[in-house]
């Protein structure tokens, strides 16, 4: 059995290596986090005070960010090898043995990843450290890593990853392979829609009481729950996952005219493709709400009748210290979901091919198909973001909202350039690729 372990992660690594990014940057976003957490404390009572707020909220923004991309990884990685596991019981595999190799395939890749993630904040903890909090001032105590937060993040990383990964292996391996073959992406049933559904209307709901609650109590009250708003939506629309994104994918993009044949496939093929459409667009809608909605909650409290504290600014420094781990996670997270899928997507493109599809016909479905899962990351963050800041300002009895469209343009705009990159590299290498080779091989 371990042959085979390694015999088939070496065969197909192109899609052990993307579990394994997403590792090597979940580890590397916890480990900095926890780093953080043991730090020594300052001397000053405000300062220390000041140190251990900013500290929780990395941890909450850092930790919300890998549940929505370690999660939506794992399912990846399992849902695309169906197929596989398929062929290994028609072979003679029993379902337990494959369910037991593919756990050992997950936790050999999550460790392997989560390592080499807390060895690279070994080296870029300090700096980061001093660039970060320069602002705050003297009195701040001398970087220090723990060794304990290393063990502990790629202890944390290796957990999230592998027990994301559970429920699909075990999925996989007991589906009848002849229903795996027929279905190449799983379909939910009837109780399982229903419950994500629910659970999704009431994280929402939960959410949406936190600030009303505090109506009436004063600007002091929200500030603290104002810049965490968004990322607590994100997450509650994470719990609904592919029915909340390919809802929405699929509700904006019917209102474009399919008049162009590079536009219906690409439609269609994020549509089909749901669990890799919910590993992109997850990620980068979380990246968005974070720095999106950091702004636009600070500008809306600036802008309530009891603000104090006068206009809202943050510095670059300060922006890196707070996001700079759950971004790293994000654009990993979605930049793998491309790439881990590119297999599924040359596959798609042999088969336009033999049909009669011109090369530039396929350039242009792999552009269309990334600017269709960019645009509904930003959807879904713009929501998200005018939800947060309309209750902050109905808590604090503000005039007005105030959103801030350049992050959400410089974020939106950078995972496009991001995962156009992911889909049409290969596209363009994909033209080498004879037809009758690519269709051998399977």
């Amino acid at each position: 059995m371990i042959r085979l372990i390694i015999t088939d992660l070496v065969s197909g690594f192109r899609l052990w290596l993307g579990l394994a990014a997403v590792s090597a940057a979940v580890s590397t976003a916890l480990t900095f986090a926890f780093g953080l957490a043991a730090q020594p404390r300052p001397a000053d009572g405000n300062l220390d005070q000041l140190f251990s707020s900013l500290f929780g909220t990395i941890l909450i923004f850092t930790g919300i960010v890998v549940l929505i991309v370690a999660s939506s990884a794992s399912v990846l990685v399992m849902n695309l090898r169906r197929r596989s596991l398929a062929l290994w019981q028609i072979v003679g595999i029993l379902p337990g043995q494959v369910f037991l190799v593919s756990v050992a395939q997950i936790l050999l890749t999550a460790l392997v990843g989560a390592l080499v993630g807390g060895l690279l904040v070994l080296a870029i903890y300090a700096p980061v450290y001093d660039y970060g909090l320069s602002t705050l001032g003297d009195g701040l105590p001398q970087p220090v890593l723990q060794l304990s937060s290393v063990a502990w993040a790629v202890g944390v990383t290796t957990g999230v990853i592998v027990l994301s990964g559970l429920r699909g292996a075990r999925a996989a391996s007991r589906t009848s392979p002849v229903r795996i073959l027929r279905e190449p992406e799983p379909v939910p049933s009837g109780w399982g829609r229903w419950a994500r559904a629910v659970v999704c209307v009431l994280a929402v709901a939960g959410t949406i009481a936190l600030p009303l609650g505090m109506r009436g109590d004063g600007h002091r009250a929200i500030t603290g729950l104002a810049p965490l708003l968004p990322a607590l939506f994100a997450a509650a629309l994470a719990v609904g996952g592919p029915l909340v994104y390919a809802g929405v994918l699929r509700a904006w993009t019917a209102l474009v005219p399919a008049r162009f044949t590079a536009w219906y496939l690409a439609r269609h093929s994020a549509v089909a493709r749901a669990s890799a459409s919910t590993a992109a667009i997850g990620p980068v809608m979380a990246a968005i709400a974070l720095v999106g909605g950091l702004y636009a909650a600070g500008m809306t409290l600036a802008a309530a009748p009891s603000n104090s504290w006068g206009d809202f600014s943050i510095d670059t420094s300060q922006l890196v210290l707070l996001f700079g781990a759950p971004l790293l996670v994000a654009i990993v997270g979605a930049a793998a979901a491309v790439y881990t899928t590119g297999s599924d997507r040359q596959r798609e493109r042999t088969l336009l091919t033999a049909a009669g599809a011109a090369p530039g016909t396929l350039l242009r479905v792999a552009i269309c198909e990334a600017a269709i899962l960019v645009v509904t990351s930003v959807l879904l963050a713009v929501a998200v973001i005018v939800l947060s800041v309309v209750l902050i300002g109905v808590a604090v009895g503000a005039s007005g909202i105030r959103i801030a469209f350049g992050p959400i343009a410089t974020i939106g705009a950078s995972a496009l350039v991001l995962i156009m990159a992911a889909t049409v590299i290969p596209a363009l290498s994909g033209r080498r690729v004879s037809v009758m080779s690519a269709l051998a091989a399977e």
